[in-house]
This record gives C-alpha cells, structure tokens and sequence, in this order.
C-alpha cells in the first residue's frame, strides 16, 4: 500500500476534515511525523499500521451501528422522563454515569 492509498484509507476511518494527520496519528497510536513521512513518501507503510487501521475501522463501524439502534430508543427513554419532569441534560448526565459504571454496578 502507497503512502496516499494508506492516507485515504485512514481518511475513511477518521473523517477526511482538516487535522487528518494528527487524528489519524492519535488512533493508530504513532507519531504526526511518522505519518507526514508516509504521505511524503519518505517511509513505507507497515503492515501493522494497515492491520491498527482496520481494527480502528471495524471499531468505529460497530459503534455507529450501536448508535443508529440506540438512538431511537434513549429518544423514547428521553421523551418518557421528560414527561415524568426530568430534563434531557439530567437524563444525559445519568446515561453518562451509568455508561461510566457498567451495567451490572449501576445503582
């Protein structure tokens, strides 16, 4: 794989905005050098950059996929506690809290 074929793949995982490099550097847990070093062809691709790649894009595929199912369902849950008086930020804070404890510790 080419420095720009490696640099378009990383785009279609991290978003192509600008900063793509240092995004792109964050997820695959290497250096904004490194990476300016590929896209200029001063450095191969290693493999195992293409294989951090894929695992980041597979991560980010089943998060998506678990947002597009929830998200109709909190709209419900929102919409239930906003009848009951509690507002949306509330009803945030707590999915926040709960997502930080886990299932099986929430109170």
């Amino acid at each position: 794989m080419t420095g720009p074929e490696f640099l378009s793949a990383c785009a279609d995982v991290v978003g192509p905005e600008r900063g793509l490099i240092r995004r792109a550097a964050r997820v695959l847990g290497v250096s904004v050098r490194t990476l300016e070093d590929i896209r200029q062809g001063r450095r191969p691709v290693p493999a195992f950059y293409v294989e951090r790649l894929a695992a980041a894009a597979e991560a980010s595929d089943r998060a998506g996929r678990c947002f597009s199912a929830a998200a109709p369902r909190f709209d419900a849950l929102a919409a239930e506690l906003g009848r009951e008086g509690w507002p949306r930020a509330s009803v945030l804070a707590a999915a926040a809290a709960w997502a930080g404890l886990g299932l099986s510790e929430a109170p």
